[in-house]
């Protein structure tokens, strides 16, 4: 595959999953993506290749970065059109949690960015959420209705193979 042409590319995670897959510092870094769910002035970003695993249901989340995140996944081929964008998972909590379907071997770009023009460390995490665990981790989905729950809470698995770290609240 083509390397990307960016200012700030991140660099081929390949079909890695995990929290994180990934860590960095966006300050320092070029703006090149105004991402769709967001707006505001130019802030400095960085962006991923990543080629699903399987066909099935994905987040991708920035929990654990210590600032206010955009998220955003693009296809590779087609990086005008976004397959997701998040601008914080919810009230009081400033990181970026998405959700997409995907098909075996589909290549996206993954950009962290952030809200303004903010700047910090990130985390980017990815698991496979289709079957394996996306309720219980409540952290990753910012669900209320799950909060507090232990491992094991998914309705879906029945069991959980790690729970989340808490959000970070500021």
């Amino acid at each position: 595959m083509a390397a990307l042409v960016q200012g700030a590319f991140g660099g081929d995670l390949g079909q890695v999953v995990g929290m994180p897959v990934a860590t960095g510092r966006t300050c320092g870094k070029t703006s090149d993506y105004q991402p769709s769910c967001a707006v505001g002035p130019a802030a400095p970003d960085v962006a991923y290749l990543w080629r699903a695993p399987s066909s099935d249901r994905y987040t991708f989340s920035t929990v654990n970065s210590n600032f206010d995140t955009v998220l955003e996944v693009r296809p590779y081929n087609n990086t005008t059109q976004s397959l997701g964008c998040n601008d914080d998972i919810g009230p009081g909590q400033q990181q970026s949690s998405l959700e997409i379907d995907l098909t075996s071997g589909q290549v996206v770009q993954v950009i962290v960015d952030s809200y303004g023009s903010k700047c910090g460390d990130y985390q980017l995490n990815i698991f496979n959420s289709g079957g394996n665990c996306p309720v219980c981790h409540t952290g990753l989905t910012g669900d209320p209705a799950n909060a507090g729950k232990a491992p094991g809470a998914s309705p879906r698995s029945g069991s959980c193979p790690r729970e989340a770290p808490a959000m970070p609240r500021r």
